[in-house]
């Protein structure tokens, strides 16, 4: 009986070293994947990734910046950039009613519109719409 306990010891020494040997490995490589992580994690902070080359961020969407809106008709019309600008810049989108409120009615009794030329970043932009409809400007 001593002997087949002995023999059962002597041949679960291998099987009780390599389970060790496995957790031990086990332990190694998941620290040095938590090290590698953490590391990546502090050179995407900087903008680079561990070999230096830059990390490929998407771009947020360009936002609205108005560089000229003028109501009226073919004969006379008035400037109404600071009102679109207050209302639209910074914006993604803008949808608003053309009306006289803008700036008064400048041609009585003729039809009217408002033309927009605006920026998405470094995209030129151009909108119009008649009186009394909406006109939407939009950065996609």
């Amino acid at each position: 009986m001593k002997l087949l306990y002995l023999l059962c010891m002597v041949l679960a020494m291998p099987v009780l070293a390599s389970n060790e040997d496995y957790e031990r490995g086990y332990r190694r490589g998941y620290e040095d994947g938590f090290r590698a992580g953490t590391r990546q994690q502090v050179d995407d902070e900087r903008g680079t990734i561990s070999d230096g080359r830059p990390v490929d961020r998407p771009r947020p969407p360009a936002r609205i910046t108005v560089a000229q809106a003028r109501y009226g008709s073919w004969r006379n019309e008035c400037d109404v950039t600071d009102w679109v600008a207050q209302r639209a810049n910074g914006r993604y989108s803008l949808m608003v009613q053309v009306t006289n409120e803008m700036c008064g009615d400048p041609d009585r009794g003729k039809s009217k519109s408002l033309q927009v030329r605006y920026y998405c970043g470094d995209k030129e932009k151009t909108a119009s719409a008649p009186e009394h409809r909406n006109i939407s400007l939009s950065c996609p």
